[in-house]
């Protein structure tokens, strides 16, 4: 996983399967899935901050309700940089999972 995606993951969280990282000509991909505890509210806070601090413009927002609960999703664009970030949160039993999506095409 490239050190910005590190940069901006959330802090205190536990990896969960379903993490893959590829690298093509056209540049690298991947994903990674990690749980925590806390609200859903406070950790899609958390990735809007990373992303704006990193100089990320937020190209989408958006929150479902569902049966299972709320799924909500941000998307952030580096266009200087070629880089995508799109993160889905929900909340599942006692734990929030997220899901990070991301592409550097530089």
């Amino acid at each position: 996983m490239p050190e910005w995606v590190r940069e901006i993951l959330y802090p205190d969280a536990t990896a969960t399967q379903g993490t893959w990282h590829t690298s093509t000509p056209d540049g690298i991909a991947g994903v990674v899935s990690i749980t925590t505890d806390d609200d859903p509210k406070e950790v899609l806070a958390f990735f809007k901050d990373k992303l704006e601090d990193a100089g990320y413009e937020i190209s989408g927002e958006s929150t479902t309700s569902t049966p299972q609960g709320k799924f909500a999703t941000i998307a952030g664009e580096r266009s200087d940089k070629g880089r995508t970030v799109n993160v889905g949160v929900v909340q599942n039993d006692e734990q929030t999972q997220v899901t990070v999506n991301y592409n550097d095409k530089s």
